[in-house]
């Protein structure tokens, strides 16, 4: 399997991730759009699921579909929160879904449960909060999940380059 190539440093492209997550403002699917030829290259390299954080728009979880014709995207908007601080959301949006993982739950009930996690994160002024409920992780999760909306994007060409539609 060929290796993927994105040009330009990390920087350059967290910054221009951050651009169009900013442009596309609260339409959605626009953001993605916008970043599937990154998202192709990076599924199409061999790795299984890409999360992507998008702060007050929530979250998202990426895979190629089962055909390799598409990227599906689950797209989980924000929970409502008081927020307090975001120091530790994503950390602990992480430690949230591997939690998941471990208990032999889906990608896509490990966002859910991540999701809430992180909410519990921002709410607090600790980075980390100092105590978590798994029922009450849990209860969240299943309003992420309610949230949750699936769409597809259509691949481009071989070469994830040219932005040609795949036949």
């Amino acid at each position: 399997m060929a290796a993927a190539v994105l040009e330009g440093s990390p920087r350059e492209h967290r910054d221009a991730i951050a651009a169009r997550i900013a442009h596309a403002g609260a339409h959605v699917p626009g953001i993605f759009l916008g970043l599937r030829v990154q998202l192709q290259i990076v599924l199409e390299a061999g790795v299984n699921h890409i999360v992507l954080t998008l702060g007050s728009h929530g979250a998202a979880l990426c895979s190629l579909s089962s055909d390799s014709r598409s990227i599906t995207v689950h797209h989980f908007p924000a929970l409502p929160a008081t927020i307090q601080n975001c120091s530790g959301a994503g950390d602990c949006l992480v430690a949230g879904m591997v939690f998941a993982l471990c208990q032999g739950k889906s990608a896509v009930a490990a966002l859910a449960l991540g999701m809430a996690t992180a909410r519990e994160a921002v709410q607090g002024k600790a980075n980390v909060p100092s105590s978590l409920s798994a029922a009450g992780l849990e209860r969240q999760a299943k309003l992420a999940e309610r949230g949750r909306i699936t769409f597809e994007l259509p691949l481009g060409c071989c070469c994830a380059r040219c932005g040609a539609s795949r036949k």
